[in-house]
This record gives C-alpha cells, structure tokens and sequence, in this order.
C-alpha cells in the first residue's frame, strides 16, 4: 500500500522526517480521527495546531482534517508527539448557521402560520430540504473552511435528500454550528444517520436497516482473527406500547340530569338555616346542605383543572376551567363560586343554592337545578405492536421466552385519527428491539479499505481448510458497522458491531400542523388551575389571584380565627383581565374583604338589618357571630356609579326605607371620619307597594381612586315591616367603559 501524508499542501517523506501514521478512526457519530507521529522531542514538533492534514492511500483521501491537539509521549531521550487529527465534521463546526436576509444566526423552518417566526419560503420543508438549503446558503464557508470541494460540488447527493421525505415540526437554528444543524435534522428521519466522505468532500445520508450486506468469511483472506460477538436480551422490548395522556373530554353534568348528585344528610334540610351552615362547628353536617355534590358516574369523577376550548351555558361561555352553575327563578342559568375536588369529583359552592328564606328553619329548599361544565379525564388513546401476544427472537428462542411490553408517553397522542400513525411507530420501535442482540468486536488480519465508509452491514461465515462452508450461525447477522479503527502498526482493522439499531429508531412526529394544534392542547392541559385558591384551615389567607391568560377564574377564601368561632367565607368572579386582589379585612369583628380593584359593568352588594322606624344606619357585610353590625367601607378604583338597586325578602307594611350612596375620601392612605358625601341621585326607595326598587336613569357619582365607598339606609318615622328585624340587600352598579 501506498501512503501519502500531506500538510498544508506539502506532502511529507515519512521515513525522512520520522513519521509514522499510528490509527485512523469512523464512525456514524463523530468526526473521523487521525493520529500520527513524529519521532522528536516536543521543543522540536514541526506542526502546529489548525494545520490542514490529508491522508491518502492508494490514490483514495482516507482522512482530511486539522490537528486539533498536539500530546508529547514516550520517556526522557525517547521522546515522540503524537497529533490528533479531525475530519470534515470537525471543520464543519466553524461554520454558524446564519440567514441571509439579516445576517444573524437565527434560523426557522417550518413554523404555523399563526407564529411570529412564520415565512411562507420556509414552511412545510422536507428534512431533504432544509438540508440542501444549509448547503446551498454557506457553500462559500464551507468551501473556504475545506468541508466541500470547489464548484459545481454541492457536498451532497440529491438523491438522498430526496428520500428524506418527513417534514418536521418548526425548526430553530438559534447561534448552531453546521454540524449541529445537520444532527438536529436527521434526528426526524428514522433510521438514518450521516458520514462526511474524504474522498470527494461530500456528505452521505444513508438509512442503516437498508445498507448493502457483506460478508466476512472465517479462514480465508479476509483474515478475521478474532471474534468477540455476544448475544443479548439487555434492554430488549416483544411489544411496544405506544399510551397517550389521559384525554379531557368536555361534559354538561346537571342534577336534575342525573349527573350530579346531593352529598350531604337531606335529613338535616328541614332544620337546616344560614348561620347553622357557616359555624365552623357545623362543617361536616350543616355546612355541606345545599353546599356539596358529587358527578354520580365514578368514571367521570376525575375533573381535569381546564377545558381544551372554552366552555359555559348563557353569558358565562368563556371559561377555560370547571364551571357550575344554578337555575334561577326565571328559568335562566346564573354562574356560582365553587371549590373541587378534582379527584373525586365533588364540587363545594361558596354559598348555599337555596330559594326562600334561609334565616328559618324548614323555609329554604335547594334551586330548581345545579350544572357542572367541566372536563372530565378519560382513558388514554394507545397504539400496540403487536395486537395481542409478543414477538421476535428474544421472545421464540430462548429457553426462558422475553414477554416484556415496553410503554411509550407521547403527550401528542390525543386523537383516535392519530392510532394509525401511532400503531406504525410502535411497529418500526418494535423492529428494532425485538431481536436477540448480537454486539462485539471483530478484529481482521488486515486494513479493509473497501470498510472505510460504513456503508455495509455485515455477515460472517466460515469455511475450513479446503475452502468447503463452516456453519457460524451468522450467515444473516445484518450487524450495522458502528465503528472501524485502522491500527497502521501493526496492519489490523478493529470492527465495532452491533444488531441492536434501536438508538437510530426515533418517533416520527405527525404532520406540523397537526404536531403543532396538539402542542397548544397539551399546554392547556397540563396547565395549574390556577384560578382556585384552597385555603389552609385555620390561618389567614391573603392571595392574589388571575391572571391575563385565565378567561375566568374563581377565588374561593374560608378563613379561622385561631381558638375562636369567627370565619367569613367569600369568593370573586374573574372575568378576563390582569386580576384582583383580596385580602383581609381587620376590623374589630374580622368581617368582610377588601376590593383592591374594580370592573366595570358589575354589582357591589351590602347586607343591612333594619330594626326601628327613623333609623339611619351604614350598609356592611353581614357577620352573624357578631354582637351587632359593624361599618364597612370598601375602596374602589376610578369609576361612575349609575344605579342602585335594593331587596327585602320580608313584607313592609308602612313607611319607607331610602338607600343612599355614600362616599369618604381618603388623606394618607385613611378614610378621613368626617369626609363622608351622601348622594340622592342615584338613590332606592322601598315601601309598601314593592319590595325592589332601583333607579335607572342616574346621571351617577364619580369616584377616584381610593375613594371609599358605602350605602346608607334611612327608614321614615312611620316604618312598620314584619317581620322584624329586616333583612336588606343593595347592591351598586359601575357604569361600563
């Protein structure tokens, strides 16, 4: 055989500059290797680092590269340098992926078309074509860093990026070099893998289950001498299962539907009234009347934390999270706080679903129905090969068969029009894993060029002294050639085998647009729930809650006093917006929340008790373990408000009560004690004739921010109701933007 050495364009007398080549590496993973050797102390090394190296033999370049690394070896007076060579791959690494139109090293491909990153030049690209799009824009860098040859070469055969058919999700390139590009990209094309020739400075894609066989014959001039290929059944899967997440799947439960069901003691209804359900003594009894339902179908019980589309019933139809509601008396569906158990599908709703008179016994009943809409967890779709049953030689051959089913999560499995796909996946991973492994080393007598491209998989069979067969029992091994090592003293070639090919098997991805719809409803389904806060017992809870990507949301807060029996429960209504915060409010009687921020478009509403005729008193928020009623002022943010509408659920006989907006404002951060503004307009007034009254046409007040706001209810001196004391609700209204 003939060597030569060349570098930096000058080629090298071996014997007369006392070198030696030592071993020449490939393989389907890294760069090729070349190490040689001067024979000199290494104050005297004649080469230096990034010097350009080529290495023929017999007319064919084996090796073209750089040194990379320069190691002194030996011992005193017997001194050598030992250089390390890499190849084409290596230099390829100098090249940054850029695009063309800016310059910068950010590269997208196929993104949807709803993404800011989308081009219509670049979408729905093949992996072929992406390839031949690096190239094309950098084939001046790559021929100046020596990676490709001068033109017309392309550095790649258009035959095989043809068959690189799969088109990728959306691709990044962000500040990669070329080889990592490369790597990326054929991670999507099962089965392939790439090697850079030396020869003619071109890049091969080759898939490795469909290279051309050849065989390596024991005792002939192949000279192998030695085989080192043991079987295997380490990490070997008979079936493959392919399992996608547990799939949300929408549902309407209603109680009169059958769907829901009551859980708490009907027995206790008939003595059943509201301060009875909020004493903290009566939580397992009481509290749970009119309060506490369960889905009745225990296969649906598991609720997700949100929905893949918006759902709702009337004009609550954008919620993304489980939703319930009550059937009000006009037949219409009003949406109501509540907190799950996502588990075991039992929703607790913040106050009680009761008509008629919640403060007397035997007086309230539960509404005429109660709705769910929620998602319930379903089972998840999978994908199986085989059907039944467990396949390939580690399961017939043994003594002791291999009956292992290997399980795959794949978050995108989601649609029963994916099982197909899925099943082929499944099918390809099962190929790969199915068999007995065979894996070792062969080491041959001789350097086997024809070797040097990795291009075969290998066989190996045996004949005896006078050239008639030898059975091995490898006729049809089919081994992939992972990695040759040229040993040049003395002249041997070390053959890396295997049969397992499972690692070059990776799950094709469906079509983008379909991969990138799933992507957006697997976020939604992982996402937290958020917009429910589980308050801990016993101790305060301050929160804040929404957020800008929540459509709706519900804040549920139930809160102890430590050794006492005072609680307020209470909740929020989120509608799309940057969110609102709660916390607690302190006076003397632990009573109510503070509003740290308005919306437009709702109620206020205040609860009052009204005792005696010429009575003049502040609406509040009620606290019936409270001796008394106690004032409660609540800031706003900027805002106009045009009506307000007041309610009792008892009878007046005589006289009339007037409703009042009242306002303080603020000096450091305090209401100021004698600020207080009552307005008449807008104002309610009830009598005798109706037990509602609102006004419709307020030019209305005006607030600023941390402002405070109140109600003030005066009843006439010829007041008479029954009976007594009796129980108002008003509510203020903020004009919408």
């Amino acid at each position: 055989m003939t060597y030569s050495l060349t570098i930096n364009d000058v080629e090298q007398s071996l014997s007369a500059q006392r070198l030696s080549l030592e071993s020449l590496r490939a393989s389907w993973s890294a760069p090729r290797t070349l190490n040689f050797i001067e024979h000199a102390a290494h104050t005297d090394a004649g080469f230096e680092v990034e010097d350009r190296v080529t290495l023929s033999v017999d007319g064919t370049v084996r090796f073209r590269g750089r040194i990379k690394r320069i190691d002194l070896a030996g011992v005193p007076n017997d001194e050598h340098v030992v250089y390390a060579c890499l190849g084409l791959r290596e230099l390829a690494k100098d090249v940054t992926v850029r695009d063309p139109s800016h310059g910068f090293p950010r590269v997208v491909f196929n993104g949807p078309e709803d993404d800011d990153d989308y081009d219509a030049s670049r979408a729905g690209k093949t992996v072929g074509e992406v390839i031949a799009w690096l190239f094309g824009q950098h084939a001046a860098e790559l021929r100046a860093a020596g990676v490709i040859a001068a033109e017309p070469a392309t550095g790649t055969v258009q035959s095989e990026l043809d068959a690189l058919d799969v088109v990728p999700p959306k691709i990044v390139f962000d500040s990669e070099d070329f080889d990592a590009a490369l790597v990326k990209l054929i991670a999507f094309q099962n089965g392939y893998r790439f090697v850079a020739d030396p020869d003619t400075q071109t890049f091969r894609f080759r898939e490795l289950a469909n290279l051309p066989a050849q065989t390596v014959t024991y005792n002939s001039p192949d000279k192998p001498l030695s085989s080192v290929l043991r079987p295997s059944t380490e990490g070997r899967a008979t079936a493959i299962k392919i399992v996608g997440p547990h799939r949300p799947i929408t549902e309407t439960l209603t109680l009169s539907g059958g769907g829901l069901a009551k859980l708490w003691d009907t027995g206790l209804e008939g003595t059943w009234t509201w301060p009875k359900c909020f004493d903290p003594a009566n939580d397992a009894t009481y509290a749970r009347v009119f309060r506490r339902f369960q889905i009745v179908d225990p296969l649906k019980r598991h609720i997700a934390h949100s929905m893949s589309e918006p759902g709702g019933l009337g004009d609550n139809a954008k919620a993304r999270c489980p939703q319930v509601y009550r059937k009000t008396t006009d037949d219409s569906w009003a949406w109501v706080p509540a907190a799950f158990d996502f588990e075991n599908g039992i929703i607790l709703l913040a106050q009680p679903a009761t008509v008629g008179d919640q403060y007397k016994a035997g007086e309230p009943q539960c509404a005429a129905d109660i709705s769910l809409v929620c998602a319930w967890l379903g089972d998840p779709l999978s994908a199986r090969a085989p059907a039944a049953g467990y396949e390939g030689t580690a399961y017939t051959e043994p003594a002791n068969p291999l009956e292992v089913e290997r399980r795959l999560y794949d978050e995108h499995f989601v649609l029963p029009s994916q099982t197909t796909h899925y099943e082929a996946i499944a099918g390809e991973i099962l190929a790969a894993t199915k068999d007995i492994v065979y894996a070792g080393t062969v080491r041959l007598g001789q350097l086997d060029w024809p070797l040097a491209d990795l291009a075969h998989r290998l066989n190996f069979a045996g004949q005896d002294d006078d050239g008639e067969p030898v059975a091995t029992g490898f006729e049809s091994l089919g081994a992939v050639l992972r990695s040759l090592t040229y040993n040049f003293m003395p002249a041997r070639t070390e053959l890396e085998l295997s049969t397992d090919v499972s690692d070059f098997v990776r799950l094709r991805p469906p079509a983008v647009r379909e991969l990138e719809t799933q992507a957006r409803r697997a976020e939604r389904y992982r996402a937290l729930h958020r917009c429910t806060h589980s308050p801990t017992a016993r101790a305060g809870n301050d929160g804040e809650i929404g957020a800008a990507e929540n459509e709706r949301g519900v804040y549920s807060l139930r809160r102890y006093e430590d050794g006492t029996a005072y609680r307020v429960a209470g909740h929020v209504d989120l509608e799309s917006g940057a969110g609102v915060s709660i916390t607690r409010q302190v006076d003397a009687n632990h009573n109510g929340f503070k509003i740290a921020s308005t919306h437009p478009g709702e109620w206020y509403w205040f609860h009052l008790s009204l005792s005696t005729p010429g009575m003049t008193l502040d609406m509040h928020a009620r606290d019936d373990h409270a001796s008394g009623f106690s004032i409660t002022w609540y800031p706003v943010l900027a805002g106009k408000a045009t009506r307000i509408i007041a309610y009792v659920p008892q009878t007046i006989m005589a006289g009339t009560v007037t409703v009042k907006l009242s306002r303080k404002t603020k000096t450091g951060g305090q209401a100021c004690p004698n600020s207080r503004t009552d307005h008449d307009d807008p104002a309610a007034v009830l009598n005798a004739s109706s037990n509602i009254a609102h006004d419709d046409a307020a030019p209305g007040v005006a607030f600023i921010d941390d402002d405070v706001i109140g109600l003030r209810a005066i009843t006439s001196s010829d007041f008479i109701a029954s009976p007594l004391p009796l129980t108002l609700i008003a509510g203020v209204f903020f004009e919408e933007d």
